[in-house]
């Protein structure tokens, strides 16, 4: 309702003032914790869309593996980062990357909004979630700064969106090399950070400069 939006506006509000205050650019909070016990007023989910589709950094549930990832590969890029939870489907040889947090200006920063749609959170039917509408036909690159020396990156091409009730609200369905490699492999925790475009190469060159190696998931 029109309470929750508000809620959400304050949060944004807030957390932007946070930022200003302590010279920072990024940050990331243990939200649900948090909402239960009663330390949020609100999801920060509506909040970090809008800080990534500036150029700041909102990541999901004090993921700062992530964090790291987004640090890394918006400023090179000039896009916001997608945090997101893969959902292995071997059988179309496709990963949906699904949750309550998307950008939507994943082509580029300051460029042409995605469509979206102002939700709740799917776990809890509290506050707000953007539900954003990805584009489709073009190639991702996956990645996840696993630690200083490790990072875990594959591709794939968006091929379309997807509204699946047990899943977050937001849920782009991509094509990948080896679906069921890829799931076999994982390590590192669920969350991976997706980047419209390739940046393979980008990516390795950075890895031979700052000395970790990069993993191929598929």
């Amino acid at each position: 309702g029109h309470d929750r939006v508000v809620d959400s506006m304050r949060m944004y509000l807030g957390i932007r003032k946070l930022l200003e205050r302590e010279r920072a650019n990024a940050i990331t909070i243990e939200c649900l914790g948090a909402l239960n016990s009663g330390q949020l007023p609100a999801l920060p989910c509506a909040a970090w869309t809008l800080l990534n589709d500036q150029g700041f950094y909102g990541v999901c549930q004090a993921d700062l593996q992530c964090t790291m990832t987004q640090l890394l590969l918006t400023p090179f890029s000039g896009k916001p980062g997608y945090v997101s939870n893969p959902v292995f489907e071997t059988v179309r040889n496709e990963v949906i990357h699904s949750h309550c947090v998307a950008p939507t200006r994943m082509q580029g920063i300051g460029g042409v909004a995605s469509p979206y749609i102002i939700r709740s959170h799917a776990d809890t039917g509290l506050s707000v979630s953007i539900q954003v509408l990805m584009p489709i036909g073009e190639k991702v690159t996956v990645g996840k700064f696993l630690d200083a020396k490790t990072f875990l990156l594959s591709t794939g091409e968006a091929v379309g969106n997807v509204d699946s009730p047990p899943g977050c609200r937001t849920q782009v369905r991509t094509r990948v090399a080896d679906a069921q490699k890829m799931l076999d492999n994982i390590r590192g925790g669920v969350h991976r950070v997706v980047y419209y475009g390739d940046y393979v190469r980008p990516i390795e060159r950075m890895a031979r400069m700052m000395g970790f190696q990069v993993i191929h998931e598929a």
